[in-house]
């Protein structure tokens, strides 16, 4: 079976919902991995929204999920 790829590319207030379903996606697959094949999540983020605090950056880091999110920043962008 191919696997199909789950990318998520959001702007604004769609970052944290986003943000959320694939942190929650990374960690089912971490429990799911031994038993079934499936397609690591992939976050395009626009906007200046964060999301998070030390605490969940540290998380993301460990379970090395960096890779998982790419951030783009405009300093035009009219919502902040």
């Amino acid at each position: 079976m191919k696997l199909k790829p789950i990318i998520l590319l959001v702007h604004a207030m769609g970052v944290v919902v986003a943000t959320l379903v694939t942190l929650w996606v990374l960690e089912k697959r971490l429990y799911l991995e031994k038993r079934l094949r499936q397609s690591s999540p992939f976050c395009i983020k626009f906007g200046k929204t964060l999301v998070g605090d030390v605490g969940l950056g540290e998380v993301v880091a460990r379970e090395n999920w960096v890779g998982n999110f790419y951030h783009v920043v405009s300093k035009y962008d009219v919502i902040p």
